[in-house]
């Protein structure tokens, strides 16, 4: 049976409004997922599973043919980069702690810069303190949680390579291990750590 013609004028407005609040969400989306890290997650069958996202691909400074390893490497071969990515995924997110709270204790003029660094890079960003708006927390967003792959097999190869006195956090990170495959390991500090992010800083 045909349907009338209210009944048809309501389902056009009903696509209609959907539309247009599709289109909506889609302008507001391109003006705030860059800031916000750049990517959404979402969980299925307990992974996290990144989708599409707008962020903008970092810009190399050489046009002509090169190596990715050596890419990689002009942006992250400094030692203190990896070390701060390390202290974030251990919950650390003020200069101060950073400063104070590493073993490695890293200069505070070379923390400046390395932070200055990898905020340009969108690795991490920050935002200011409730209470005390002179104090930044900063936080890895999803391009810099993509990192942790790097930190897994660096840990790895070195436990695996090298003769050292192992610190607690490492004699930790090597028990789960090796009760672990890599892809649980890798899944788990990435998982808690955007549980952290989502905790503390609202998303």
């Amino acid at each position: 049976k045909p349907k009338n013609s209210k009944l048809l004028k309501k389902e056009f407005n009903q696509s209609l409004l959907i539309t247009h609040l599709f289109v909506i969400w889609r302008t507001i989306n391109h003006k705030l997922n860059p800031l916000l890290g750049g990517k959404y997650y979402s969980f299925n069958n307990n992974l996290t599973q990144m989708a599409t996202s707008s962020i903008d691909k970092i810009q190399y400074f050489n046009d002509a043919p090169t190596c990715a390893c050596k890419v990689s490497l002009d942006y992250l071969g400094d030692k203190w980069i990896l070390i701060i990515i390390r202290d974030l995924f251990r919950y650390r997110y003020t200069f101060t702690q950073f400063k104070n709270d590493s073993d490695e204790k890293i200069a505070t003029n070379i923390l400046t810069d390395r932070l200055k660094k990898l905020r340009e890079l969108k690795i991490i960003n920050f935002q200011l303190n409730n209470k005390n708006k002179r104090i930044k927390e900063y936080y890895l967003t999803d391009r810099g949680i993509e990192l942790y792959d790097i930190i897994y097999q660096l840990q790895s190869w070195t436990i695996k390579n090298v003769d050292f006195n192992f610190s607690e956090n490492t004699k930790k990170w090597k028990d789960f291990k090796e009760n672990s495959s890599r892809e649980d390991v890798i899944m788990t500090y990435k998982k808690n750590y955007i549980n952290f992010r989502k905790k503390a800083f609202g998303f």
